[in-house]
């Protein structure tokens, strides 16, 4: 064999091993494409399911937003009090409830110069526990009740309502309130924007408030429910973040009117577990204990960051660890969801270290004065009606013995809330509050054990 026949074979190899490379290369080609077919195919088939499961609650939340808009341009056109600016997401948990910036006509010039709205209009269905309001004229008669009750409640801690309709027709409840840029306490905490939809807005975990700043609130706060209280407004049993509005460098209490409304929100149950089983002081009843419970767990929110949800009955050792930048509200929270022991009521709180030894000054209430004059008729039949309904839903389930039957006919009850005997008196600054021994002591700051923690979780539900 000579040179030439030599690389003519070395070249017939290399074109042979040439070929083989493109075969291989085109045959893992055609698999790959057809791998990634299969994938694609898949994945639109698993999307199209997807797509159609969720495309009718999708038609049913766009009818319900167009519904809801035709009815906001319906009141508007027969109230003839505001202008509509603009339809806003689903800002609450509450997926049937929509809101709306609106303007008041005598703004309305100046207002549309400088594109700002300055009221914000919620519209709900009516609740069908409200249904002693089966006519037109005892529906308005009610809600002209609630406005003159909302009217005289002027307090810096408290959101005024400025109106509260109903559309009759539509079954529909109307309330506007003053429009509040900076949000809820619950925006401030997660850093969101106020007017981004609900559903995610929530979803990463907050380092919560600085401690000077939740002295501040949770001390407001407790003046805005004493002041609440005084005025015998129904304890907020579902009070959280997220009806707590900033405005400036104070917080103000709101969502009230829900207690009038029969309107529940999505703690409502968890609340209502929690204080199932609970040892009541004398004259207290379930719904102020909640209130209580409630405070507690905006408390511990505006510290960890995060909700307590389903443990609102009792700090964990975890929770107790989250909330030990602050050792005096550590303490304080230690002892308020301790249901060994009786139920703190709202002026207790008021006396603890936790506030008794601040020196937080709240500026709001130095030239406050409670508006004078009493309700009118109206107004103390409905918290009458109210306190009356509240006695007989007070454990209904139990069954007493006809010797304590007998003994609680001899004895007077103590009425739920009055308002004839109950006072305010605004404390500007911890400090001078006069500091009087609570009904039960602090607990020690101390881990909860692990009995304690197994008898504070919650029951689950029915």
């Amino acid at each position: 064999m000579d040179d030439h026949d030599a690389l003519l074979i070395a070249l017939l190899v290399i074109v042979v091993i040439f070929l083989g490379f493109i075969i291989t290369f085109i045959i893992c080609w055609r698999i790959r494409k057809r791998r990634q077919y299969n994938e694609f195919r898949s994945s639109s088939e698993e999307t199209g399911l997807i797509t159609r499961i969720s495309q009718p609650r999708i038609e049913r939340a766009q009818a319900q937003e167009r519904a809801s808009l035709l009815t906001c341009h319906f009141y508007i056109r027969t109230a003839g009090e505001y202008t509509f600016h603009s339809q806003l997401y689903q800002l609450g948990s509450n997926p049937e409830k929509s809101w709306f910036l609106v303007t008041p006509t005598s703004r309305t010039t100046s207002a549309l110069s400088m594109g700002i709205a300055s009221h914000l209009l919620t519209i709900q269905p009516k609740s069908d526990r409200l249904n002693y309001l089966n006519d037109e004229e005892s529906t308005t008669t009610y809600f002209r009740t609630l406005n003159n009750l909302f009217s005289r409640l002027f307090h810096p801690y408290v959101e005024p309502i400025i109106k509260v309709d109903a559309l009759y027709t539509q079954k529909s409840v109307v309330t506007v309130k003053q429009y509040q840029r900076l949000g809820s306490l619950k925006d401030i905490l997660h850093g969101v924007v106020p007017t981004a939809k609900f559903n995610g807005k929530y979803s990463y975990r907050s380092s919560g408030l600085s401690l000077e700043r939740v002295r501040l609130y949770s001390r407001q706060l407790i003046e805005g429910l004493l002041f609440l209280q005084s005025k015998s407004m129904p304890p907020i049993v579902d009070l959280h973040s997220g009806n707590i509005i900033v405005v400036g460098p104070s917080i103000q209490i709101g969502s009230y009117e829900n207690q009038f409304l029969e309107q529940r929100t999505r703690i409502y149950s968890l609340v209502k577990r929690a204080t199932s089983s609970l040892i009541l002081p004398d004259g207290m009843t379930r719904a102020q204990a909640c209130e209580v419970f409630c405070f507690g767990g905006v408390l511990f929110e505006m510290i960890a960051g995060y909700e307590l949800g389903e443990q609102l009955r009792g700090l964990t050792p975890k929770h107790w660890h989250d909330c030990g930048r602050d050792p005096d509200a550590r303490q304080m929270l230690t002892r308020l969801f301790d249901i060994a022991q009786p139920v703190l009521t709202l002026t207790e709180i008021r006396q603890l270290p936790y506030f008794s030894k601040s020196t937080i000054e709240l500026k709001e209430l130095r030239n406050f004065t409670p508006m004078p004059g009493e309700y009118s008729n109206d107004v103390k039949i409905l918290l009458e009606q109210w306190t009356n309904t509240m006695r007989k839903k007070r454990n209904p389930s139990m069954k007493t013995s006809i010797a304590e039957k007998r003994k609680n006919s001899a004895v007077p009850k103590q009425m739920e809330t009055s308002i004839i005997n109950l006072s305010y008196t605004p404390t500007t600054s911890s400090s001078s509050t006069t500091t009087t021994k609570p009904s039960a002591p602090l607990s020690s700051p101390m881990p909860p054990p692990v009995s304690q923690q197994t008898m504070a979780t919650p029951p689950p539900p029915p």
